[in-house]
């Protein structure tokens, strides 16, 4: 889920980070997260596959944004799993406390017992559009990150070509 309010426009002429930078960040961003998380180990990018969570940019997914007044503007998300680990509503207070100190927003979205089950979800956004969605139920936890919007170049040539562009110099 993007972030919930957009950002404010970047002022004309201010400088947009690339995709690289923006891939790199997300990155930053999960990495934080699943310090914070206290479960430092057995991340996974895909619940199919199992495929482990690496620090490599390769595991970030393009995301459309909208910035108020740009057109075709990006961002970069990526998503982790993880085996429940004790309460729901642990590992949630863990995590909205450590962004709330980073200076994010917390939403709460879902927060709901069926019997034995739990379900908590919150979102967390902060003012540069940096956001966060926290999924923690019985069965599953998942962190999915959103970095800043932007409408550097760069994001237009990775859209039509396979493979991420080298740094494309800002006009």
């Amino acid at each position: 889920m993007p972030a919930l309010s957009d950002p404010a426009p970047p002022s004309p002429g201010t400088p947009q980070k690339t995709i690289t930078e923006l891939r790199t960040q997300t990155v930053e961003l999960v990495n934080d997260a699943i310090t914070a998380s206290g479960i430092p180990t057995a991340w996974v990018s895909s619940t199919v596959s199992k495929r482990p969570w690496e620090n490599d940019i390769n595991r970030t997914r393009l995301a459309s944004c909208s910035t108020v007044g740009a057109k075709g503007s990006f961002q970069i998300t990526a998503v982790v799993y993880h085996q429940p680990v004790g309460l729901p509503q642990a590992t949630v207070k863990v995590l909205a406390e450590h962004w709330k100190a980073q200076g994010f927003t917390i939403n709460k979205v879902i927060d709901s017992t069926k019997g034995a089950y739990v379900v908590v979800e919150i979102a967390a956004e902060r003012a540069d559009g940096v956001s966060y969605d926290l999924f923690v139920s019985t069965d599953n936890i998942s962190i999915t990150a959103y970095s800043e919007c932007s409408t550097d170049p760069s994001f237009e040539a990775w859209i039509h070509r396979d493979d991420p562009p080298e740094e494309l110099p800002t006009p």
